[in-house]
């Protein structure tokens, strides 16, 4: 959720992050975060920049390993309820959040 002045905090920008298939334990993703550790909100610019840099740098190895971690059924699809699941392991999101948050990315 934005805050009053139209910003996410860094915890938020790594849910958006997750959602997009990157794992937050990429190296490159751990360094970025890392290196913006003393920032507590992102407008969008800076999230889209930080975004960007992640997708470009980010091995499409790993893309394909977290599509297969949210493919739980095998199906070749990652559905409502493959999401969920992966979701509700991950620990990011509490139960009632969950709806909201598939909502967005599907």
């Amino acid at each position: 959720a934005k805050d009053e002045n139209d910003k996410i905090s860094l915890e938020e920008a790594k849910k958006l992050i997750q959602a997009h298939l990157v794992s937050l334990k990429h190296p490159y993703v751990v360094a970025m975060f890392d290196q913006l550790k003393e920032v507590t909100s992102l407008d969008y610019d800076e999230f889209y920049e930080v975004y960007k840099d992640i997708k470009a740098n980010a091995k499409s190895s790993d893309v394909i390993d977290m599509f297969k971690k949210y493919d739980v059924d095998g199906n070749g699809f990652i559905e409502r309820e493959d999401l969920k699941t992966c979701l509700r392991e991950d620990q990011y999101y509490g139960e009632e959040e969950l709806d909201t948050v598939v909502d967005l990315v599907m």
